[in-house]
């Protein structure tokens, strides 16, 4: 039998534009999902196996240099000069002054400004975030780039055709300032030139690719209301749904911040290439000798009795473990988990006896990086301090507040990224911040036509599932629904132990349950069907349990809908008209 000819509805994640995700079948638009998530902060592993996120130009007009956004102080503007891509769209600037001579844009939130220069009777310039005497100045003609006042986050790269690409870095700036002089703008020469291009201001504190705008800022990848799909360990996508979610962890990629506390610890920024592609990851060494290790830290108020999850990028570097501790600032309300960065295993994990639910997990994400997960609930109200170290020792000494103890300083090092601090009892995909908690807004996708199109059946149907189970604790983390309106659905999902439910509802009423166990975290083909006298399930290729057919439960199903708190991931999800055999399920699921 071939499954799919005979589907009355298949998604099988692939074709999707704002707000929808395309059917397979039917063609007609019948079966496809509307889609809705709030907000630009979400992200995603995309098929180059690299962790996508939405990257926004905040400058307007940014190769439009005639536009008065772009107001000059004792330079002239001549627009129309080749560009780097061989248009029209750079801009010469010639100094009429001997200071003071600058083209800029207002515009607030930027973290980090790049711009395409290349050389005229001028070979160097400045870029500056806010003022005077904070900036970077670069030397087209020796390639070199000297930042002052901002720390050493600047950077020159050469793009061919004589043009480089030069940004600098800085916590945050309202200012985006071209100057034809040094950082104090004192060294200009009357009628001194030089041509730039391509300005972008974005959040970050790298350079990320350009991307043009016009009269409003704009952001590329998943933007709000564009559907997910996410290739992580797959060369097929997923499409990925997740509830709400905050990351409380406050500049997620920037460990060099003073918000992230060091401990005989030094942090060099944008050392390394980070799961991003980019080189935005940090490197964390040893720095002087304490028994109680090298360590950067981060101290968040939680509420008591609430599960959370902490997460951290991390590579190998000059050494071989590192730790994640969190420590609820208290007693010995403590979980730490010790990695092996070299085969992606965690060595040890120790928990406080005011500590309940604690679960550990690490996962690849390819080219040596790894996500290291802790999640635990604490009794206590308290500041929870998120800890990332270095150990000496798969099985270190913890002591009673879970700190651990070296014997010596040998150099150790780790490239560490994207610390992720969320309330929940599980991780979800990576939120990027800056001096503020972010929020990413829930997924949801539904479709209102299943009976008016007759892709279900209304006494008789199958309904097919192919996911992957996460390390959900309660029932409504993972979860599907067919309803008809509020009070009459029929529902699957998931919770702890590998178990997975269907119930149906009428009204108040519960109308059939069958509750399976046994089924470990990964991926998950289940399946019900329905056949006008018994409902039941199959789980991997296995019927895991049947219960009498409700007479109300299916003949007024028309929607399918993936609320926004649950957290779901669909490769493929099939509907028939009829029952399938018992041997077909089996088939299908296995």
């Amino acid at each position: 039998m071939s499954f799919f000819s005979e589907a009355s509805l298949a998604m099988i994640p692939s074709g999707y534009k704002t707000s929808k995700v395309y059917s397979a079948i039917p063609t007609s638009g019948d079966g496809d999902l509307t889609f809705t998530r709030s907000n630009d902060t979400a992200t995603r592993v995309g098929p180059d196996g690299l962790i996508e996120k939405v990257r926004t130009n905040l400058l307007t007009y940014s190769q439009d240099f005639s536009n008065a956004a772009w107001a000059v102080d004792q330079v002239t503007k001549t627009t129309g000069q080749t560009d780097p891509n061989g248009g029209t769209t750079a801009v010469l600037l010639t100094s009429i002054n001997t200071s003071s001579t600058y083209m800029y844009q207002v515009k607030a939130g930027l973290g980090c400004l790049s711009i395409y220069a290349k050389v005229g009777t001028r070979s160097t310039f400045s870029l500056i975030p806010t003022g005077y005497n904070n900036g970077a100045f670069f030397d087209l003609s020796s390639v070199t780039a000297t930042a002052s006042g901002i720390g050493s986050l600047a950077k020159i790269e050469s793009v061919g055709g004589g043009w480089f690409r030069c940004s600098v870095a800085t916590s945050s700036s309202t200012d985006f300032i071209v100057s034809l002089s040094n950082i104090a703008g004192t060294d200009s020469v009357i009628s001194d030139t030089m041509t730039f291009a391509f300005a972008q201001g974005e959040t970050g504190d790298i350079a990320t690719p350009y991307i043009a705008t016009t009269s409003a800022a704009v952001s590329v990848g998943p933007v709000a209301n564009v559907p997910r799909l996410d290739y992580l360990d797959s060369s097929y996508p997923r499409l990925l749904l997740e509830p709400q979610r905050t990351n409380l962890a406050l500049y997620s990629e920037q460990f060099d911040n003073a918000a992230w506390i060091k401990n005989a610890a030094t942090i060099t920024a944008n050392a390394s290439v980070s799961p991003d592609g980019t080189t935005n990851a940090d490197t964390l060494t040893e720095s002087t000798f304490t028994s109680d290790s090298a360590f950067i830290y981060e101290t968040v108020v939680v509420t008591a009795s609430t599960a959370y999850t902490t997460t951290f990028f991390v590579k190998q570097g000059a050494g071989r473990y590192v730790y994640l501790r969190n420590y609820y600032g208290a007693g010995n309300a403590y979980h730490t988990i010790v990695v092996d960065t070299q085969t992606g295993t965690i060595t040890q994990a120790s928990v406080g006896s005011s500590i309940t639910n604690a679960s550990s997990s690490i996962e690849a994400y390819g080219n040596g990086w790894y996500r290291v997960r802790a999640t635990q609930t604490s009794a206590v109200e308290v500041a929870l301090l998120t800890i990332i170290g270095l150990s000496d020792i798969a099985t270190p000494t913890v002591g009673t507040f879970g700190q651990i103890t070296i014997a010596s300083n040998a150099g150790r090092s780790a490239s560490v990224w994207g610390c992720q601090l969320e309330a929940g009892a599980y991780a979800t995909s990576y939120i990027p911040t800056l001096g503020a908690a972010v929020t990413r807004g829930g997924d949801d996708c539904s479709t209102t036509s299943l009976q008016s199109a007759s892709l279900i059946g209304a006494t008789a149907g199958t309904f097919f599932l192919q996911t992957t189970k996460t390390n959900d604790t309660t029932w409504i983390n993972q979860r599907i629904f067919l309803t008809s309106d509020l009070v009459r659905s029929l529902l699957i999902d998931t919770s702890s132990g590998g178990q997975i439910r269907l119930r149906t509802w009428d009204a108040s009423s519960v109308g059939a349950t069958i509750t399976t166990s046994g089924l470990t975290n990964g991926p998950v083909k289940y399946l019900i069907k329905w056949d006008g006298t018994n409902v039941k399930v199959f789980a991997n290729g296995v019927l895991v349990g049947s219960s009498a057919q409700p007479s109300y439960a299916y003949a007024t199903y028309s929607a399918l809908e993936s609320t926004a708190y649950s957290n779901n991931n669909i490769s493929q999800l099939l509907f028939f008209p009829t029952a399938l055999s018992d041997a077909d399920c089996i088939a299908l699921t296995a």
